[in-house]
């Protein structure tokens, strides 16, 4: 969950947790979040997709996909920001994290 102790201004609400839930209530709120379907953006004008492909099955944020072991193919799209690190945690901990272009 993104949180901040910031009192200085221009700075309030960075960084923020935004949750891709259902619906826009309280139940689904928490349900998604206890999902894994939230991330940590700067900036309410940043927008993320997410898809992990393997054995001919796709998922997005906070769904889990069965491997058996082998590939897994996963992309991330980032826009509404100019600069920032993207990151992927799995059980394992962070497996990767990539710079953005800054374009």
């Amino acid at each position: 969950m993104g949180n901040s102790d910031t009192h200085l201004e221009g700075q309030l609400g960075i960084p923020q947790t935004v949750v891709f839930a259902e619906e826009l209530n309280i139940e689904a709120i928490l349900a998604a979040i206890r999902a894994g379907r939230s991330w940590i953006a700067e900036s309410a004008d940043a927008d993320v997709t997410f898809a992990a492909h393997a054995d001919g099955h796709v998922v997005g944020v906070g769904e889990q996909l069965a491997t058996h072991g082998g590939q897994v193919e996963v992309q991330a799209a980032v826009g509404g920001v100019s600069v920032g690190t993207v990151s992927f945690h799995t059980g394992r901990g962070k497996v990767h994290r990539a710079s953005l272009p800054g374009d």
